[in-house]
């Protein structure tokens, strides 16, 4: 079996919805992002690269297989493979994991991951072949929340679920409004100090992000998705476009290339859970990561975790006793950073502009992404 290496991570400034990429199409977001990828890593030849794996949900209208359009366009070779994964939040995660499988096995030895999505230009669709309706008007269904935010059993927003996990987990609305302020101020500092300028792209625009938040303009608003409930516009993550890649590759591949990795993938873990209470089921992933790995929670110096909703946050820090001094210490999903398939790449690049930036006199410091996946860098 083969080690697994991460060479660079990049993505796009992270653009509001309906803000600066409101007439960009994730395709060419997604192009935009690898070409710089490929720029800025001049020993990675793309005639070598085997593959793209891309996590993208909002799909439709976009063309056939949005990861081969972005593979093509952005310089790699016609005979490289190239697919979509779509498992909702977990994305772009599953498909670092597809990845990460097949240079682990031996089937490749360089290959892209990443993700991209656009909330701003998901389309609007009806179904008009049936025949049934001749007369009349046709109901147009959102894709971004009927297949991006609404819970396909229940049929419920998946603010609704995080009203589930508040409930069970005892997670109170102060509780929320705190860990999300803590959130804000993380990622306002981390701007401040330009903590994200190794991987953004080159570009024109900046992150676009909520600003000047207070812990009284939070507790301000009101609750969306239950009149009496606790799950708010704040305490949520907003709604946003970008695009994000990772440049995986075997020990063979970094050796040959004399590349210098920022990052070494040692394992990962998959679970699932109640969709009712979606956003919980990192808690099973960790402890079987942990218990595949042997080791507790304190073994591991940065954590990310999900910023979906403040509600499944707490509740994943609480039952894990995760240290709050060493998770998501560059902000997350709340201020910034949330289409449906960017948590994972985003916590992934937090972690590795935290590798360059926080310095240690061990020869590895550990890490664990926030849902599926341990990483630690090697100096």
């Amino acid at each position: 079996m083969n080690d697994v290496f991460i060479i660079d991570a990049v993505r796009t400034p992270i653009g509001a919805y309906l803000g600066n990429y409101k007439k960009t199409e994730s395709v060419d977001l997604g192009v935009s992002c690898l070409k710089d990828l490929f720029e800025r890593n001049k020993k990675i030849n793309t005639k070598e690269i085997e593959g793209l794996v891309l996590g993208q949900v909002l799909t439709s209208g976009l063309g056939m297989n949005t990861a081969r359009q972005v593979a093509l366009n952005s310089g790699m070779q016609q005979s490289s493979f190239a697919y979509v994964v779509n498992q909702v939040c977990g994305s772009g995660m599953r498909a670092t994991m597809d990845g990460s499988s097949k240079i682990y096995s031996g089937e490749t030895d360089l290959l892209i991951v990443g993700g991209q999505e656009s909330m701003s230009r998901a389309r609007h669709a009806y179904l008009s072949r049936t025949g049934e309706k001749k007369l009349g008007n046709n109901v147009f269904i959102d894709t971004l929340v009927n297949d991006g935010l609404t819970d396909a059993f229940s049929k419920e927003h998946m603010g609704i679920t995080a009203e589930n996990v508040s409930r069970r987990y005892t997670v109170t609305r102060q509780d929320q409004d705190q860990f999300a302020y803590q959130s804000y101020l993380k990622t306002y500092k981390a701007i401040k100090n330009n903590y994200y300028k190794n991987e953004l792209i080159k570009s024109n625009y900046k992150d676009e992000v909520r600003k000047d938040t207070t812990l009284v303009k939070l507790g301000q608003l009101n609750a969306v998705f239950k009149k009496s409930g606790t799950v708010t516009a704040g305490n949520a993550s907003s709604l946003n476009d970008g695009a994000s890649f990772l440049a995986l590759a075997s020990e063979k591949y970094i050796k040959s290339n004399k590349i210098r990795p920022i990052a070494k993938i040692l394992s990962w873990a998959s679970s699932a859970g109640n969709p009712d209470y979606m956003g919980i089921t990192p808690i099973i992933a960790i402890q079987k990561l942990m218990k595949k790995m042997g080791v507790n929670i304190g073994y591991f110096d940065l954590i990310e975790i999900n910023e979906a909703f403040a509600a499944t946050s707490v509740a994943v820090q609480r039952s894990l006793k995760i240290d709050p001094n060493k998770l998501n210490i560059a902000g997350g999903g709340y201020c910034t950073r949330s289409p449906n398939w960017l948590f994972w790449c985003e916590n992934s690049h937090n972690l590795g502009s935290s590798i360059k930036t926080n310095k240690t006199k061990s020869w590895c410091r550990k890490y664990v992404y926030w849902w599926r996946t341990r990483v630690s860098n090697c100096h």
